[in-house]
């Protein structure tokens, strides 16, 4: 306060202190790290020095770091039941409360590394013991974190493995982000991690025979290789003024344990060349328009230096003595052709500091057309787009041999990208994991998560939504905008009125009963022989919202539905019109409409849930043997089933039942022959039937791709019949095991019998905490429609429904496509309540 000349005790018991942050804190903001007596730390901030401002920010803390928006507090705690200390990370962003960050597995966690934390995320390294240390990233909070990497390099000297080989030559902890030995390069920010593509050919035109799909790639040395006694090599070099140019030392094959060459990528690492052989301390100069390189180990007076990206390299001799090089250093920001190298002599240790500018290797200054645009390679999967936009960076073209200079000022375009799966990654309480052919990595449930991905989130008032992830969150920083937003964005869904139970509800031909889940009890909903009814039962359906139950039944065919919330009376929703067999039977809770197969006039109709203005969607022209219905209100598409002779297959269309929209999604004998029950995953983005003939139940994608057998075999599935998904799990009936089985929905695997001596199940639905939640332009106001509200596939307006009416009143076309309809009525009546009545 006064330059030094007076002093006065601020604190006691200082562990270290803090300076705030320009961008978030006031001028005099210190943190200060104050012994308890116990032994913890806590944290305390003024503004005037400790004159009469002390701020407690959090106690009990083991260690802590500012690093820009994110503080890092580190506690021990003992859990309950545990049998040893944990160490809990807590993070305050923007100056906020701290709050305990979330992980999502149960792992032990004994040391935290913060890899980095710029771009509004956090790169965070945990050891969970001795051997095995994994890298998680955070979103723009720092609080919740998802695994990245497993098993990466780290080591510190105060950690686990303070009593290896690297306590002699690592003093700092350190990590490198490979996996083992192998190296990894991720374009999306930790959301994936692929593989180096080796160069074809090495530094001699010599074919390289590397490829991936023999597990052989490009591995580059970094932080442990450096410290390594037998290796030393330099580590991975790139800079920000010299965008796309990155080099590094390497070897390919299948992992490390050889000596490495130096490598060169023009592409920001997208493909590689090998520029030299031999160990080299590089450097770049003129914003990457010049590198130069020294061998290492050995004794030299000369340096290379290359101006066309490594492509041809000159020999430079800087010295009239052989000396050992120990290092190149270049100005920061390398705008100029000056480096300095330092080493030593030969006949004894004397430092030797030796400058170099390498200026007259250029003969002009450039020109305008000494330079061209250049991005990200345009090739897939990311087609030239890194976190949502495409980067164009004026570049002088390699073969230009002329100088930058210090004054260059490089032009840089963005221009936003669509959303693809790149720009996402794995959410928390999901891990990444190789599609059924390792051709997509998809996230998926983490065994090993600690967190209820299904339940609502507590508070969730009455009347407010919350997101429902699908299992990815978008890369913090990524601006991509539409594209595939629809297919990783999370669900926003309704909070429930009130806590319901979550239940599998099933049928035979003679009741209707639920599964409570949680209770594991039956509850008899309807007994046919109790209650009088004549007809069997044929397939069920439930208003989860209104708590009313549907079902088909025969003699005479009809749909009936039953309040559970009421006196239980029952009454008829739809008949007539020639009804005959109801195979299956599902509820459009968005538009508050009934959607069924009748199997004997192939036919699926839809009417309103009080069974008026009944429509038929599709006809026998497109049905054959129609068996198993589902509905994807969210996407306005539905799926159904169809046991045709000639031609079996699964079948898919819009809710409205535009001819157009009608296809064949699965075909084949091989894959499907007398499919029954559907059902879909709304999270996976899948479709799961079951096969009779087949003896198997598979899933695909909602196009028809990646088909999957998940149970398969007499001995398991000798006649399954209805299914559904609860949670991560499959449900299915079996009708000659006489049963209800449970399975894991991805492998298939832990088959488990939940009901026995049961007689063929004709029909199962699932209803969960997450049923019935979703909205569509239908939801409100029946999408502005006088009868029939259809989702449709579209966007996020009215766009995505199409008003239609009763099959038997007289219509307008009043849509340009031909789509909607306005309902009318016949001379002298009018239409009041959507129903025409007599004018009076």
């Amino acid at each position: 306060m006064e330059m030094g000349y007076n002093w006065r005790m601020m604190q006691e018991g200082v562990k270290a202190f803090h300076w705030g942050n320009k961008d978030y804190d006031k001028p005099n903001d210190i943190y200060v790290e104050r012994v308890q007596m116990d032994g913890g730390s806590s944290i305390v901030k003024s503004s005037d020095f400790f004159v009469q401002d002390a701020q407690p920010l959090i106690m009990d803390v083991e260690d802590f770091q500012m690093i820009g928006q994110y503080m890092f507090a580190v506690k021990k705690v003992r859990l309950l039941g545990g049998t040893g200390n944990t160490l809990q990370l807590w993070v305050s962003y923007k100056r906020g409360k701290f709050v305990n960050a979330q992980f999502g597995n149960r792992y032990a966690r004994l040391d935290y590394f913060v890899a980095d934390a710029t771009e509004d995320q956090v790169f965070l390294c945990v050891q969970h013991n001795q051997t095995s240390t994994n890298l998680y990233i955070s979103d723009v909070t720092g609080s919740q974190y998802s695994l990245s990497l497993e098993n990466i390099i780290y080591y510190n000297p105060k950690g686990a493995n303070k009593g290896s080989w690297l306590r002699y030559f690592a003093k700092d902890p350190f990590v490198d982000l490979t996996k083992g030995q192998k190296s990894l390069i991720t374009f999306d920010k930790g959301g994936t991690w692929v593989p180096l593509t080796a160069p074809l050919e090495d530094a001699q035109g010599r074919p390289s025979n590397c490829s991936k799909f023999q597990n052989c790639s490009l591995h580059l040395t970094q932080e442990f290789s450096r410290l390594y006694p037998g290796s030393r090599a330099s580590n991975i070099m790139s800079k920000t003024s010299a965008p796309g140019l990155v080099v590094g030392m390497g070897v390919t094959g299948t992992n490390l344990k050889h000596d490495p060459d130096m490598f060169l990528s023009s592409n920001a690492g997208y493909t590689w060349r090998q520029v030299l052989e031999g160990n080299q301390y590089y450097a770049m100069g003129d914003h990457g328009g010049l590198i130069i390189s020294v061998p290492q180990f050995r004794t030299t007076d000369e340096l290379f230096y290359s101006w066309n990206e490594g492509e041809t390299w000159v020999t430079y001799k800087f010295h009239t003595e052989k000396i050992r090089v120990y290092g190149i250093l270049t100005e920061p920001g390398e705008m100029t052709s000056v480096f300095t190298l330092f080493g030593s002599h030969l006949e004894r240790h004397r430092w030797l500091i030796i400058q170099i500018d390498l200026r007259t290797i250029f003969p002009f200054q450039c020109k305008e057309d000494d330079y061209k645009m250049w991005s990200f390679p345009d090739q897939k999967p990311y087609f030239g787009c890194i976190l949502g936009k495409k980067t164009v960076y004026e570049r002088r073209i390699s073969h230009a041999d002329c100088y930058n200079g210090r004054d260059y000022d490089r032009e840089v375009v963005e221009k936003n990208c669509s959303c693809s799966r790149e720009d996402y990654e794995c959410d928390v309480g999901f891990a990444l994991t190789e599609s059924s052919w390792g051709i997509t990595e998809t996230c998926e449930e983490d065994r090993n998560s600690t967190i209820d991905l299904h339940h609502p989130p507590v508070p969730c008032p009455e009347g407010t939504f919350y997101p429902y992830s699908r299992g990815y969150r978008k890369i913090s920083g990524d601006t991509c905008h539409g594209g595939l937003e629809y297919r990783y964005d999370p669900y926003m869904l309704s909070c429930p009125v009130a806590e319901s139970k979550e239940f599998l509800l099933y049928s035979s031909q003679h009741f209707i009963k639920r599964y409570v889940f949680g209770q594991e009890q039956d509850e008899t909903i309807m007994d046919v022989n109790k209650i009088g009814l004549r007809g069997n039962i044929y397939a069920i359906a439930f208003n989860y919202g209104e708590n009313i139950v549907y079902w088909s039944e025969g003699q005479p065919n009809k749909i009936m539905k039953m309040s559970l919330s009421g006196t239980g009376n029952m009454s008829v929703v739809a008949s007539g019109r020639g009804m005959s067999t109801v195979e299956s039977l599902q509820f459009d809770w968005t538009g508050g409409n009934l959607y069924w197969i009748d199997s004997v006039n192939k036919s699926i109709e839809v009417a309103r849930k009080n069974g008026q203005f009944r429509r038929r969607l599709v006809d026998h022209t497109h049905l054959d043997r129609p068996r198993g219905l589902v509905l994807d209100p969210h996407f306005g598409w539905m799926y159904w089933t169809d046991w045709s002779r000639e031609n079996p297959r699964i079948m898919k269309a819009s809710m409205d039942g535009n001819k157009t929209t009608i296809k064949a999604i699965v075909t084949g004998r091989s894959n499907v022959f007398w499919p029954n029950g559907i059902t879909i995953d709304h999270r996976e983005m899948k479709i799961y039937w079951t096969d009779a003939h087949l003896d198997r139940i598979s899933s695909a994608n909602l196009d028809g791709s990646e088909i999957k057998w998940l149970v398969h075999g007499t001995s398991l599935v000798p006649h399954p019949y209805a299914i559904g998904i609860y949670k991560d799990k499959i449900y299915w009936s079996d009708w000659l095991k006489k049963a209800i089985y449970s399975a894991n929905k991805l492998t298939g695997r832990g088959i488990m019998a939940v009901k026995i001596n049961i007689d063929d199940v004709m029909d199962l639905k699932i209803l969960d905490y997450l049923s019935q939640h979703d909205s569509t332009a239908c939801s409100k106001s029946n999408g502005g429609c006088s009868q029939l509200c259809l989702p449709k596939p579209g966007l996020k307006n009215n766009n995505n429904r199409t008003c239609k009416c009763d099959e038997l009143m007289p219509k307008l076309i009043i849509s340009p496509d031909g789509s909607d309809e306005k309902c009318t009525c016949p001379p002298g009546e009018e239409l009041q309540n959507s129903t025409c009545i007599h004018c009076k």
